[in-house]
Formats: C-alpha cells, structure tokens, sequence
C-alpha cells in the first residue's frame, strides 16, 4: 500500500494511529526521515539515513507476512561418516523473509561446509566452553546470545561447549563496496588534477546473507534434550521435531521461535557424541514465508480468525513425516521397522503403501493400541480432507488412538464401499458375532452350573455327577467351544460390589510380596459386567506408597497427577462380558525395580470381577501373585468387602454366591504341603531311606496338619513311619478298611474318627503309640481309603506347661527331608496353596453341611457319624441315622413285644409288608411292629 499525506484534515476527520508515536521513538535511527528542502546540502549521513528510513519501511511491510522460505532453499547433508571437517551442506537457489521483515536471497546453488559456520550460542561457550549450561525451570529465559568462531575451531576446542544439535540460519546482512573502475567517467580519471579521488568512487551498499549455526537453546524447558540423542538417532529425529512443533504451539502473534531473530531457518541438524552429523531435518524449523499474516479484516484480533503461525506449521507437520519417510531410503523398510523412529505423529501425513494391508486392515506401523480402519477418497478431495484434518491433536504412539487411512482413487473409479469385502452384510456379521459371544458366554455359565450341580448333588446322594469338558459334551448337537468369551483364567479370583461412583476394594501390609523388574509387564485378568458395565477401571498398586496408578476408559478418578506414573492412562476399556488379560509395562506406573506389597481394584460406576494377578518377565514367562486368596499377611481394606471366587465361579462371576462357597482355611498352617489325586479304594504316596532322619522322644508328641476335602472325603485316613526296613508303625482315624498290621498294636492303632473336612486340624500321635519314642525314622506314608486330604508340616512338639510355650521340632513341609526316595504321585502345594487345597479350592464346598455338622441338634452323635454327613451326602446321612435308630428299636427289650417285632420284621423281609401284616397275630401288634421308635414300642 501507499502512504498519502494529509494536507488538510476534514472536519470530524481524527488520526487514529501515528508512528513514531514520541520523541523517543523518533530518535531510534530508522524513523528519522530527513527534511529535503530545495537548497540544503546532502551530506553522506543525510542520505544515508533516508536510505534507511526506506528501507525500514520496507521492512515494516515485510513483517504483515508469514516468516519463512518464499521460494526453494532447498538444503541436504553430505556426510559420509568423515566427521564434522568432512561434513558439507548443499543449499539451493531461493528466497525468504525474516521475522523482522528482512528478505534474503541465494541467487545460485551453493556447497558449504558446516565446520565454517559461524556459531551462535551463549557468550561464555566461546569463553570458558561452559556454554552457561544450567537446568531450566517454570522462570527460565533465554539467555542472550553472541555469533562467535567457526564451529569447528569451538568444537575443536571444546566439543561439550555447545549441543551437538543447531539450526541452519540464513541472516540478512548488508556490506560496503567499491564499484569497479570505470574508464569513461571523468571524475575517475581525476580531471581535476587533484590526486585524490576518493570523493569520486563508486560506494555501494550491497545485501547479502550468511551462513550460521544456531546451538540449540536447552535453557528454555520447551527445549530440553534427551540423553538418548546417539541411541536412536531416527527416533531422536522426530523428537527434535515435535519439540520445535510444541513450542511453536505455545507462541503469542508477536513472539518467535529463539533463533528466528537471527534469521531464515533453513535445517535442524543433529550431530552424534563424536560429532559426526547424523541428520538434517529441514521440515522441523522452515516455515513457508510470504504469505499475507491475516487473509481476512479483523485477523489480528484474538478469536476472528486462525493464529497465522498455525497453516505453516501444520503444513510443516505433514512435510517432516514425508521428509523422515523418505530419508528411511527406498523401498521403504519394514512397517515395524519404520515405527520406530516415531513417536508422535501429526493428524494427517502421507505413509509408504506397505504401511497397510487393506485385505486385514491391520499396520505393523501403528501400535496396538490404535484403532484403524480405511476409506477410499477422491484424488480431487484428497486436498479438502487434508485441510479438515490439519487442525487435529497429533497422535502419540504411546497412548494410542483411531487412525482413518485414505486411500486415493480417481474420481471414475470412486464408490464409498470400495475397499469392503462384500461376503455377508456387516450387520449380519455383528450380530452373529454378539450372538456367539452370548452363546459361548452362556455355555461357560452352563459349564459352571455343571460343576456347582455335581458338587451339590454329591453333597445330597454322596454321589457326584459327571462333568464333561465343553468340546467332549456326547449331547451337543454341533462342536461347542467357549471363544471368544473364555475360558476363564487358571485359578479363583475376587469380584467388586455394584456401586454408584468410586468403590474399591484393596489389601496392603503382605508379607508375600512381589518383586518387579524393570522390562517386565504387570498384568490382570478382567471380567465386566456387561449388564453394569464401569466408566473407569483402575489398578493401584502400593510399592512404600500409592502412587502407582494406570486407568481403563474414562478419566474420572481424580488420583495422582493425570499422564504420571501416578495416573497413567492405558486405554479404553476392555469388551465386557469376556475374560481379558490387561497388561502394562511396569515402568508405565514406575514399578520397575520395586516390590509391591499392596493392591487395589478401583471402579467408576457399575463392577468387575478379576482373575490371577502377576507380572510377565522378559522372556514370556508368568508369574502369579495372588488370585482367590491373598498373599500371606494381607490387609483387606476398602468401602466393599472382599468377594472371594472359585475357579468354577468364574465361569459365571456375577451369579449369587449361596450354597457353593470358596473354602475357608484360614487357620492353615505356615510353610507348604503336599496331597495326592482323588481315588476309589487304597491309594498312597511315600517317601523312605531319607538321609535327613527324625527321632521322636517319648515326652514329645507327633502330629500333622491335615486338611480333609469336603468333596471327596476318605473313609479311612492311615499315616505310616518306616524305621528301618520296616513299616509297623501305622495309626490311623476313621472306618478300619485297610488290613495292615494287627489291630490295636503299634503296627495298627485307631485314634479316633476323621476330623471335620474342609478345615485345618492338627492330627497328635503319642510316639509310643505307634513305637516310635526314640527311634530314627526315615520314611512315611500317606494312605487313604477313597477320596484324598491335603497335609501340612510333619513336626514334634513338646506341650506347654506351667511356665514353658509349646516348643515344636520340624521335620518337612513342602519338600522331603534330603536324600528321601518319593514313591507315589506327590503334589507339592505352597504356603498360599495350603489355604485353598483339594477339589474345594477349584470347586468350593456346599455350605450347608458344614452347618449341620455344627447344629445343636447333632451335638449328642459322635465326631464318627457326623462325618458321615460328608462320607455319604445328606440323603445317606438321613438313611445311616434312620438305620441305626430301627438299630436301637430292635435291640429295646419289651418281651413279648420285642419277640413280636421281630418276628414281623422276618415276615415281613421275606413277604413284603402286605404278607406280613396279614400274618400279624393281631392287627394292633402289626401296627406296634412297623413302629420306626422305641417309644411307640413301649405303647
């Protein structure tokens, strides 16, 4: 535009804006415009200043532009591993403008070498090569900055004084020159005779532009480097980039980029430890220039229109993926290999075709925690779908995220369903889909029902009912599987109560802790309730304290500082109705390296039931912490209560837990065990000739914790020592169905009946009971009759008296005593293991009959016929105790009633009850003979 004098103001007419608007600002040397009245003398400074002032202005016209490359200044290393002196830069021909409205301009392809560069950095890197280097902090400034040496006499000189990263700035400078001698001008050939014709040569001022290195201003927070420069250099590459996109984000309408105030950025280049150049990524730092700031009236004002810097950079964004693609050669490598020298992508950019498989719409390229999908587009739309993306947040390859990839199609061709394979309707295909999901869900609900079924029917005839597994089903109509719900994982588990808002459930203070390493990944199997399904999923896990959190869907529970190790987001929730194995590297939550002793389950609304809890090494392999019971010494805690769950129960977590619950051995002993397959009939394991012996002296007492399975209770339990050669040393409790030895003696003795299944109890044996008081023992057997028993430590101990604790001697727990022969199938169990053990672990135990074996109303029968409750299941139990009372009815002696009874009962087994009443003596005996009670005998 031009600027027209006002000769003479109108009336009304007002002068909104003057420039320079003080004396001050006058007396700055470009805004002093010198009085050219007819008749003054020019003196060198007064057209030297009018010169400025034009120029100024000039300037000041250049700054409503964008600043940047106007036209080439295109700019490529060569570097071929020869170090920083063998480095050089080829910079095309071209064009841009500065932040202070400055052009400069390469008429012609130049060679450089980057060594030569002038360097700019903070004064003290060209005095002491400390290059004033500090930590950065919320107030931290740029410092100023000084052009010093060459870059290769300062790295020469000291190589850590600056970073090894610098920007390649063009800066606008002006130089003095004298024109060439000119034969046809008089005064050159000094016609005045005066000698001197230093008042006739040709001065001229000429522009030009130079070359500098711009170090990289680590003072500023938005620029601090990573160590890891030299260990990923293609990776670092785009970290360099993203940093320069963030902070140029951040910028006011008047501020700029550091090192824009001395010129038109042309590369970022990185150099290695050694400083050889690694890189140069010109995208990251060049901005197109010479465009017009604000298209439209009113751009200048906050929110009329698009910050001016936002279009080039975002074009920059899309240009340093292309750039960083491409340097990564032809063909392109590998998606997987490509990836990682990313991570953060802009919302739109162009990638190599190997980077997707359209047929599986599946990208090595993009984590697995993106979610993809593909449409063809136009080639003549491609542009308009660039610009409604350029706007978007960048992606981070760390959290994931939906990536639409566009496939370009000439308009002829296009067609919106394109790339679809059309086999069945994809509605169809959903519902199928949700339809087998339900299906398989409901076949492993049945497949639970089952078990609970055979136990509970165990637990009414004494007999169980057969399972079969889901694929051997003989009356499924069609091959029956459990994908994609289950199976469920190994092991119980625990679920959450249905709440409104935050809820948890959490323990802390175990003994039984779990150490994490630093490459390792924690993980946890998760069911939601897809009836209730939560907001928000988060674990906690307690290392010295809390803050160690990762979350699942929405952010809704305000712990910790979001993106920290304290809160760090993971994903989206997992699918619910479906068992899922969540998992995260530790380091995600600062876990590597520690030991965790806590954990809490925290949900957002609606509940969850969780399976086995541990943490994957390196190699692959797991290692579980805790499932359906809690690491020794845990501290349950929360606003709801611990619902612990059987194997079988996760088959269906969220039906109601009434009369099948997990087993409750809380009293299990400390150290491990051991037990044995259920069987039918004599089954055993044994160990004999340890090296290891153990004597038993006559004041001490033998004992073994024994666990009896509710389940599949035995008849007869029989422990056995060897001493010796010789196994007559034998004791056992329950039914005598095993015929060693001689009943009564040391080589058989009976000491009483089963203890109650389901429950820990401590088996004593008086040594010279069994002949054991001061002898060696170096074997022992554990026999059953039908079903199996879980056992604890085998010790000694000497019973407490008036002033002495109970001392106890151990023998063996978890493993044999050393040099022992195993005989049989042993079954190590763990010290956790012992609090779960047997089928009851996996299957739970009916409720009810441990209640009846404690009601009051059996106190009066013995420990023996109470077991019966377990022995035959409720309906045997019924029929023992209605046996046994037409037992005592028979044996009551009335006489003549009594020999009356029992001749109808003889009548009536071999005639049946209607023959036999006929021969009754009189009608009033028959009826006193089918009397099941001694009471109505009496009468």
């Amino acid at each position: 535009m031009s600027i027209t004098p006002i000769k003479g103001s109108l009336p009304g007419e007002q002068v909104i804006h003057l420039v320079p608007e003080n004396a001050a600002d006058v007396s700055r040397w470009w805004l002093r415009r010198p009085n050219l009245f007819p008749g003054r003398t020019l003196t060198g400074p007064t057209l030297q200043g009018r010169q400025n002032w034009a120029a100024a202005h000039v300037a000041l016209r250049g700054q409503s532009f964008t600043t940047g490359v106007m036209r080439g200044l295109e700019a490529a290393l060569l570097a071929d591993g020869g170090g920083l002196a063998a480095a050089r830069v080829a910079l095309m021909q071209g064009s841009g403008l500065s932040v202070g409205g400055e052009d400069v301009r390469v008429p012609q392809a130049v060679e450089f070498g980057l060594a030569d560069l002038s360097v700019v950095a903070d004064p003290s890197a060209f005095t002491d090569g400390s290059g004033g280097s500090g930590e950065g902090g919320e107030d931290a400034e740029l410092r100023a900055k000084a052009i010093g040496p060459r870059l290769g006499d300062l790295v020469a000189a000291s190589p850590d004084a600056i970073p090894r990263v610098g920007v390649l700035l063009l800066q606008p400078v002006s130089a003095d020159r004298i024109g060439e001698f000119d034969p046809t001008d008089p005064c050159s050939l000094d016609g005045c005779g005066s000698g001197n014709v230093t008042s006739f040569e040709d001065w001229r001022i000429g522009d030009a532009a130079r070359l500098l290195w711009y170090a990289w201003p680590t003072e500023l927070d938005a620029f601090a480097l990573d160590v890891g420069v030299a260990a990923a250099p293609a990776r670092w590459r785009n970290l360099l980039a993203w940093q320069v996109f963030d902070a140029e984000r951040g910028l006011g309408a008047d501020d700029a980029l550091p090192w824009e105030a001395f010129g038109v950025p042309i590369g970022l280049v990185c150099c290695d430890p050694a400083w050889n150049p690694l890189f140069l990524d010109r995208a990251s730092v060049v901005r197109v220039g010479g465009r017009a700031r604000y298209s439209r009236m009113g751009g200048g004002a906050d929110g009329l229109a698009t910050h001016w810097r936002l279009p080039g950079l975002w074009q920059a964004q899309f240009e340093q993926l292309a750039e960083q693609v491409a340097a990564a050669g032809d063909p392109a490598p590998p998606p997987a290999a490509l990836a990682a020298g990313f991570t953060r992508l802009p919302p739109f950019g162009l990638l190599p075709a190997n980077v997707v498989d359209l047929s599986a719409l599946r990208s090595d390229f993009f984590a697995a925690s993106f979610e993809l999908d593909a449409v063809p587009i136009p080639v003549e739309q491609l542009d308009a779908a660039v610009v409604e993306a350029a706007a978007l947040a960048p992606l981070d390859s760390a959290l994931g995220g939906r990536v639409r990839v566009l496939v370009p199609v000439p308009q002829a061709v296009f067609e919106p369903r394109l790339l679809l394979r059309e086999v069945i309707d994809p509605e169809f295909a959903r519902t199928l889909a949700e339809f087998l999901s339900l299906r398989s869900r409901w076949l492993g609900a049945r497949q639970g029902l089952r078990t609970r079924a055979s136990v509970l029917a165990r637990a009414i005839s004494g007999k169980a009912l057969e399972v079969p597994a889901i694929a051997d089903d003989a009356e499924a109509l069609e091959p029956e599987t459990l994908a994609p719900w289950g199976p469920p994982p190994a092991g119980g588990g625990h679920r959450s109560a249905l709440r409104t808002a935050i809820h948890q459930h959490f323990f802390e203070g175990a003994t039984e802790t779990m150490t994490v390493a630093a490459n390792e990944t924690l993980f946890v199997w998760v069911y939601l309730d897809p009836d209730n399904p939560p907001r928000t999923l988060m674990l906690q896990w307690h290392a010295g304290n809390w803050e160690h959190r990762a979350y699942w869907g929405d952010n809704l529970v305000p712990w910790g500082n979001d993106g920290t190790p304290a809160r760090a987001r993971v994903g989206d929730l997992p699918p619910a109705g479906e068992w899922v194995q969540l998992t995260l590297p530790a380091n995600l939550v600062a876990l590597g390296g520690t030991t965790v002793a806590g954990m809490s389950f925290t949900l957002y609304d609606g509940r969850a039931a969780y399976g086995m809890t541990g943490v994957t090494a390196a190699n692959g392999v797991q290692r579980k912490w805790f499932c359906g019971v809690l690491p020794t010494g845990a501290q349950q805690n929360g606003d709801e209560r611990w619902e612990f769950l059987t194997h079988n129960d996760l088959w269906s977590p969220f039906e109601a837990l009434s009369a099948v619950l997990p087993v409750d051995a809380t009293n299990a002993p400390g150290g491990g065990g051991h037990t044995e397959p259920a069987a039918i009939g004599l089954h055993q394991h044994f160990f004999e000739n340890a090296n290891a012996t153990f004597t038993p002296v006559a004041a001490e007492r033998l004992f073994v914790w024994v666990f009896i399975d509710p389940n599949n209770p035995p008849t007869q339990l029989m422990l056995q020592w060897r001493v010796g050669a010789s196994w007559e040393h034998r004791a056992y409790w329950g039914l005598s169905r095993i015929d060693w030895g001689k009943e009564g003696t040391v080589s058989r003795r009976r000491l009483g009946a089963l203890p109650k299944p389901g429950r820990w109890a401590r088996l004593e044996i008086a040594p010279d009971a069994v002949g054991l008081a001061g002898v060696a023992i170096n074997g022992m057997a554990f026999t059953f009759f039908d079903g199996t028993a879980a056992f604890g430590p085998c010790c000694a101990f000497t019973a407490a008296g008036a002033t002495a604790p109970e001392i106890s001697r151990d023998w063996f727990a978890g493993s044999l005593p050393a040099g022992a022969a195993q005989r049989g199938i042993w079954q190590f169990l763990s010290a956790r293991d012992l609090r779960a053990p047997t089928s009851g672990g996996n299957n739970g135990q009916v409720d009810a009959l441990f209640r009846l074996y404690d009601d009051a109303a059996l106190a009066h029968l013995s420990a023996q016929e109470r077991f019966q409750i377990f022995q035959l299941g409720l309906e045997g139990f019924i029929a023992y105790l209605k046996a046994r009372t037409d037992r005592a009815d028979d044996l009551v002696d009335f006489n003549f009633v009594k020999v009356q009874t029992d001749i109808y009962r003889v009548r009536q087994l071999v005639l049946g009850t209607t023959a036999a009443t006929r021969l009754a003596v009189s009608p009033a005996l028959a009826n006193i003979a089918q009397a099941e009670t001694a009471v109505a005998s009496t009468e």
